[in-house]
């Protein structure tokens, strides 16, 4: 199968050596770059005209640590879909269809272990790593991983203080119950009548007499 071009960086691909250069071009980083932390780490000239945070990219959102064939897939499929006339989404678009696209770079990666293993480095390795010159492309997944670190801490400090304080209350309501239970064993103990000495008494009088 050939495989369309937009996938690959021309500069290093050697004609009739299928996987050089493969997964390689700037235009399918940028859009990965695009999808998955957003417009300002693709381009560096994007601006934020409402000035708000907005919707957080899918690195922070997910806590998306590592590039994986899925997610390079993923983008190959949107990145075709954006290069092709079509209007919206289709899964098939004239001779191509979208499962077997997706199905046929899948395969392709997970048979060659060692080019797949060495293709996503390289990806971890651009968005996660920060490889480009920062003042020319940003740090927004740099960012974005931290972030998403340390809410992810955040809420593991937050579970932690909920756990103390729920069995700090288990402790105090035991120990309140525990106070209940021997006030109401010393309440019963003082209303219990006194014991019976008449007739101890009556063996008294009878052996004084």
């Amino acid at each position: 199968m050939r495989w369309p071009s937009f996938l690959y960086d021309e500069k290093t691909h050697v004609k009739g050596k299928m996987r050089t250069g493969l997964f390689r071009s700037r235009f399918l980083l940028l859009c990965l770059l695009l999808i998955f932390c957003g417009p300002s780490a693709a381009d560096s000239n994007y601006e934020n005209s409402t000035q708000s945070q907005g919707t957080p990219p899918l690195v922070q959102r997910h806590n998306i640590k590592t590039i994986t064939a899925e997610h390079l897939v993923y983008v190959a499929c949107l990145a075709r879909f954006l290069l092709s006339s079509a209007p919206r989404w289709k899964d098939r678009d004239g001779p191509w269809v979208g499962k077997e696209f997706a199905d046929s770079l899948l395969h392709l990666l997970y048979r060659n272990t060692d080019f797949m293993n060495e293709t996503l480095d390289w990806y971890d390795k651009q968005v996660f790593k920060n490889r480009f010159d920062e003042d020319e492309y940003g740090s927004d997944c740099e960012a974005a991983m931290l972030l998403a670190e340390e809410e992810e801490e955040y809420e593991q400090e937050e579970q932690r203080k909920y756990e103390a304080a729920h069995a700090a209350r288990e402790k105090r309501k035991q120990a309140r119950a525990a106070a209940e239970e021997e006030q109401a064993r010393a309440a019963a103990e003082d209303d219990a009548p006194p014991a019976d000495n008449e007739q101890g008494g009556d063996l008294d009088d009878d052996a004084n007499s």
